[in-house]
């Protein structure tokens, strides 16, 4: 619920950036700080309008969909197909979500702080849902191993994203610290 609500607000917020962008062209959204952390890019590409709506939108309906179900799960135990339909959704969108982040890195080649924000808890978000599924419903199986290199792999994948930044972004990052 947590990583839902972080994501959410961070949702909200670009959603709130993209329409003060609609209302006044000239209009600088307070996520672009220069031309690698720019919002203005990404939310100008066709990327950001996927599915007809803004990516943002669908965020938002997403976040607040995941932070109910995680307050229902507080209160109900919900049956097997629930959970099993919650892995396939947390899953899609962390599909969608790494489509989204090769996208800005190699086309747009602008990085959005609100949309890495959502990047950094989607990412522990899927890793603790396979998790907690298997757990709940294989505890016995060979997948159960899981569990126990979660964070790790929570780590690993932060580490992927991070190394897939620098690469693109050497040049930039390099000169930010000054070398040549």
């Amino acid at each position: 619920m947590i990583l839902g609500l972080i994501s959410l607000i961070s949702a909200i917020v670009l959603t709130l950036e993209e329409i003060k962008l609609w209302q006044n062209p000239n209009y600088i959204p307070s996520c672009s700080w220069n031309p690698l952390f720019s919002c203005q890019g990404p939310m100008s590409s066709w990327q950001a309008h996927v599915f007809v709506l803004p990516n943002p939108i669908i965020g938002i309906a997403g976040f607040t969909l995941l932070i109910f179900m995680g307050l229902i799960g507080l209160f109900v135990k919900m049956p097997k197909w629930f959970w099993t339909l919650h892995l396939i959704g947390i899953s899609a969108a962390t599909v969608f979500l790494g489509w989204l982040v090769t996208q800005t890195l190699y086309d747009i080649q602008a990085l959005c702080i609100y949309c890495m924000i959502v990047w950094a808890c989607m990412f522990p978000l899927f890793w603790l849902t396979i998790s907690r599924y298997i757990m709940d419903y294989y505890p016995d199986s060979k997948l159960a191993a899981i569990n126990r290199i979660k964070v790790p792999l929570i780590i690993a994948t932060y580490g992927a994203v991070m190394l897939m930044i620098y690469a693109q972004f050497q040049d930039f990052f390099n000169f930010l610290i000054g070398v040549r």
